[in-house]
């Protein structure tokens, strides 16, 4: 059975931006007429997104090969760099045109209206995606609710423009380093599992606690009738 506040927020966040709002609250009011307490809260903490955020949301939905695109470029140019592996230079390069690629789609999806600010946004969200295989997840689900940062070495690495000879990192640290990052993630993963399978528990006891109550409800009033019909047969 399909989970509805999953099914809420993937439609949420792929609406024009000034119809979240009303139809957020659509949503919810819509699970709490079926019932669904729970869920429909659930809905309604849902955040509407930043301008730029939205933007990036619906490159997932309408660009997704170019953001594929993106993503294995800036691997690719991540792993040259890790490695120290010739024709980093190549990669890099490819992956800043993959990033400028997608910015204008993002500046499209806002009708071209988008400030320099809007769009510097964009493509620093963009740049967290080329350093961070958990942002990259994030932006590949399309409900991101704000912008991210970029961290590491790679953004810089895709913006810089090549000065000569760099010391170049040794195979085994880098080796370790990609090691330590998967099982990093490899927690993190675990740790989100456990955290929606508590979420789902906790709706399914909110629900034993609605049907308790009114079976509980419903016998109190059986009680009352008992105490009426008996009062009768007293008189």
């Amino acid at each position: 059975m399909a989970d509805p506040v999953d099914e809420a927020a993937e439609q949420l966040y792929g609406l024009p931006l000034d119809e979240f709002t009303s139809a957020r609250n659509a949503a919810t009011k819509e699970l709490r007429d079926r019932g669904l307490t729970a869920e429909a809260e659930e809905v309604k903490a849902l955040a509407k997104p930043s301008v730029s955020a939205w933007a990036v949301n619906q490159l997932t939905r309408r660009r997704h090969s170019d953001l594929d695109e993106f993503l294995e470029a800036a691997e690719a140019a991540r792993e040259a760099q890790l490695g120290g592996q010739p024709g980093a230079r190549e990669a890099i390069k490819r992956q800043r045109d993959a990033l400028d690629k997608l910015v204008k789609a993002a500046r499209e999806e806002l009708g071209g209206k988008a400030s320099e600010a809007i769009a510097t946004r964009i493509r620093q969200t963009l740049e967290a995606a080329a350093v961070d295989d958990e942002a990259a997840e994030e932006i590949r689900r399309g409900r991101l609710t704000k912008e991210l940062e970029p961290a590491g070495f790679g953004t810089l690495a895709a913006h810089a423009k090549p000065t000569g000879k760099r010391k170049q990192a040794r195979p085994q640290d880098a080796a370790a380093t990609r090691k330590a990052l998967a099982d990093a993630r490899a927690i993190l993963r675990e740790a989100e599992d456990e955290h929606r399978a508590a979420q789902a528990e906790e709706r399914q006891a909110h629900k034993r606690w609605q049907q308790a109550r009114d079976d509980a409800g419903q016998a109190a009033e059986k009680v009352e009738q008992a105490r009426r019909e008996l009062e009768q047969l007293r008189k």
